[in-house]
Parts: structure tokens; sequence; C-alpha cells
């Protein structure tokens, strides 16, 4: 039997890491997004994002991330300091996306809808990216 590479492993949870975990947790954001649509007053991100829900949405996907991260904590030991150095990193930046989505979160209430729809958008990307990276390095 054949080894599969290692690159297609990652690829592979990667794929289900994005799919499972931000596909999924974006769900009820873009039913959301869909009923607004067919409504009479029509979709207004303003309306359905300044609130902060989608910071909530990445504070769960980087919490997941973390998860993903310290499940394959076991196996840091037996490989190089350039790659736990990766692992330390990653872990670093899906935590501080978490609390930047979460301190974001908990300050809504102050700016605007508008900006707080931009910063919401800002911050998910970044959390997505971020995540996605890290959930590659655990893989």
């Amino acid at each position: 039997m054949e080894e599969v590479p290692a690159w297609k492993v990652k690829l592979v949870r990667v794929v289900v890491w994005v799919l499972f975990g931000v596909i999924f947790g974006l769900l009820p954001v873009i039913i959301a997004a869909f009923r607004d649509s067919v409504s009479p007053e029509g979709l207004n991100l303003d309306k359905m994002l300044g609130s902060g829900e989608l910071l909530i949405v990445g504070a769960v996907i980087a919490a997941g991330a973390t998860g993903e991260l310290f499940a394959s904590s076991r196996r840091r030991s037996t490989d190089g300091i350039v790659a736990n150095l990766m692992w330390i990193f990653a872990g670093f930046a899906v935590i501080a996306a978490f609390a930047a989505d979460t301190i974001l979160y908990l300050i809504a209430v102050g700016p605007s809808h508008s900006a707080m729809t931009g910063l919401s958008l800002i911050f998910f990307s970044a959390t997505v990216v971020g995540t996605t990276i890290a959930v590659g390095t655990a893989a």
C-alpha cells in the first residue's frame, strides 16, 4: 500500500476544517442574509452585521482551531525546532484572534453599525486566514 504524501493529508484536513468549521459556522449568518434579501426591506449588511454577530462566529472558529492545535500537541516532541516554533506561533495567533474577536464584540455597542460591520468583516477575515493556517500547521 502506498503512503499518502504529507501535503495531501494537510490539504484534506484544511478542507474539512474550512467546510465544517467555517462554512457550517457561518450558516446562521448566511441564512439570515438570505432571509433579509427576500424581505421587502432587502439585505442591509449594516443592520445584519452591525451588532457583531460575525465576531461571535470568528471567536468560535478560533476556539475550534485552538482545540485542533492542542489535540496535535502530543506528537510535537518528535518534530524539529522550526516545526515546534511554527506550532507555538500558530497557537499564539489563534488565541490572539479569539481574544480580539471577543473584545471587539464586547465593545460592539459603542461604534456605529457601519463601523462595526467593517471591523467585523476585517477581523473575521483575519481570523479565518489565521485559523486555517494554524489548522494546516496542526495537521
